[in-house]
């Protein structure tokens, strides 16, 4: 992806905002997705979140396959699996 202003809202929930937090990082970002889009397998592989700990993603509040396209302006949800207490 080219490095030009942030136009997609990115979250990740669940255990992969353990992770982006054991990192270091943020489990909310602002990311560029250039117009034709990206699919939630290659903006997830882009996020280095690791595929197995992957539920689904959700694109504009809609649960979606990983192969569906992100465009611009999207907002994106990354969820693991639901893990009962």
């Amino acid at each position: 992806m080219m490095h030009n202003t942030p136009n997609t809202e990115v979250r990740m929930f669940g255990s992969l905002h353990t992770i982006r937090r054991k990192r270091g990082l943020d489990p909310r970002v602002e990311m560029y997705v250039l117009p034709e889009g990206i699919s939630g397998y290659a903006l997830a592989h882009e996020l280095d979140l690791p595929a197995d700990k992957i539920d689904r993603v959700f694109i504009n509040n809609t649960a979606c396959s990983l192969d569906e396209l992100i465009r611009p302006g999207d907002k994106v949800a990354f969820l693991s699996p639901w893990r009962p207490i």
